[in-house]
């Protein structure tokens, strides 16, 4: 979401949080959102644009509330290929989508950025290898997954369909260590980018 959208479409309860809210941030966290910040910003728009990522990071429980009150539509569940060997899930948060991977993956590799909503999914999903990582610059080897999907890959108001798609995003790029051993699986672009039928930006507050 682009910055102006951000805080244009910011909720009534932004003032839940204050400019104060955004130092208590991973350090890492506020460098990457401070960084779509036009210099000399008011506090106001500043919170109101990082709403979302102050509920994400700071308040996870309440993020996971949120997503569990919007389950995936089952028949876009249904729609997603099964019995494949590794599963990518970009932006897993607390497992709304990741625990529907686990049934039809031989194994899964969850990306969160948010350290409390990765530690969350990982007390629900033993199975699963959470990664603390940014969908930007994904820790993995080109190709290394038959399946990557985003629960958030729509958002209210998108054009796009909802419905599952083939994506390039089974070939994710970014710096680090290849988490896909060996490199010796099939590299075939199978992805799928996939929402619930509501947003939980659309949640009210």
């Amino acid at each position: 979401m682009e910055y102006e959208e951000a805080v244009a479409s910011a909720p009534a309860g932004w003032r839940h949080f204050g400019i104060e809210d955004v130092a208590r941030l991973p350090e890492a966290v506020r460098a990457h959102e401070m960084a779509r910040v036009p210099a000399g910003e008011p506090a106001e728009r500043i919170v109101r644009a990082l709403f979302w990522s102050l509920v994400y990071h700071l308040e996870p429980e309440r993020w996971d509330e949120l997503a569990h009150s919007e389950p995936i539509a089952p028949e876009l569940v249904a729609s997603l290929p099964g019995d494949v060997d590794v599963a990518l899930d970009v932006g897993a948060g607390s497992g709304r989508l990741t625990q529907h991977l686990v049934a039809r993956s031989r194994r899964v590799i969850a990306i969160e950025p948010s350290a409390g909503l990765g530690a969350l999914l990982a007390q629900r999903l033993p199975q699963v290898e959470v990664l603390a990582a940014w969908a930007e610059r994904l820790p993995l080897r080109h190709g290394c997954s038959q399946l990557t999907a985003a629960c958030g890959a729509f958002r209210a108001g998108s054009s796009r369909s909802s419905t599952p798609s083939a994506q390039s995003g089974s070939r994710p790029r970014g710096g680090g260590a290849s988490r896909c051993r060996g490199g010796k699986l099939p590299i075939t672009p199978r992805a799928s980018m996939i929402s619930s039928d509501r947003s939980i930006r659309r949640t009210r507050w």
